[in-house]
């Protein structure tokens, strides 16, 4: 049985030629409809941290955000048009992250800010640890994959 999902925001088209304070806005506006303070900063966190990700290392193409509701989770996927290369060292950086748990996130984290070690993805570490839950990464088609946060309501 698939679970029910409402999605609740849609945006598409987002590049370097975004608005990102009126992204921020709106994203932060459609979260606040959850009244939960904890929630809507995680989302919020992660999506900034997503679209950067995007707009930095993907500058020409551009990306979508959407977000859903399900029963248990609030879903933030952010699906963007890359080369098969750069999605599959994408892929082994989530696995690396998906393969420790939160604590051990939270000290690799703090060395990479250190400099103690020399590791990338600091920013989908984050999104581990704020979503509390696997990163999923899914290839949709040639060359569009899928970034994916599950946040469990609290």
């Amino acid at each position: 049985m698939s679970e029910q999902k409402e999605q609740i925001l849609l945006i598409t088209g987002i590049n370097t030629d975004t608005n990102i304070d009126v992204l921020i806005e709106t994203i932060e506006k459609t979260l606040h409809k959850f009244n939960n303070k904890t929630i809507t900063k995680r989302i919020l966190a992660c999506s900034i941290e997503l679209i950067q990700n995007n707009i930095i290392h993907n500058k020409n193409k551009p990306s979508e955000i959407i977000i859903s509701e399900t029963e248990d989770t609030i879903d933030l996927k952010i699906s963007q048009s890359i080369l098969f290369y750069d999605a599959q060292n994408i892929l082994k950086i989530i696995n690396s992250i998906n393969q420790n748990n939160i604590e051990a996130l939270k000290i690799i984290y703090r060395q990479n800010l250190s400099g103690e070690e020399k590791t990338t993805g600091n920013g989908l570490i984050i999104c581990r640890i704020k979503s509390e839950n696997k990163i999923k990464f899914n290839c949709t088609n040639s060359d569009l994959y899928e970034i994916i946060l599950k946040f469990n309501k609290l």
